[in-house]
């Protein structure tokens, strides 16, 4: 939900949050490749951690398409004008 201080502006709703386009369509692409890798990461029941004392511990995970995921995210932080 956007709110403005000037009363005389409706608020706004944005289903998937506020966006600003920083990417051309193929690079758009390859970042969905990492987001939709990282959403089956964190969403899918498929993978489950081991608990070993305090350690979470992942089997066939693909460290470097998540890496890169959080990477792009911190870089599209950095860089956004929003």
């Amino acid at each position: 939900m956007v709110v403005s201080l000037d009363e005389t502006d409706a608020n706004q709703r944005y289903k998937k949050g506020i966006r600003e386009k920083l990417f051309c369509k193929e690079c758009e692409n390859k970042f969905g490749k990492l987001e939709s890798y990282a959403a089956e990461f964190f969403y899918s029941k498929k993978i489950t951690p081991k608990i070993t004392g305090n350690f979470f511990i992942f089997e066939n995970l693909q460290y470097k398409k998540l890496k890169l995921f959080f990477l792009s995210l911190l870089w599209r932080l950095a860089v956004t004008s929003l």
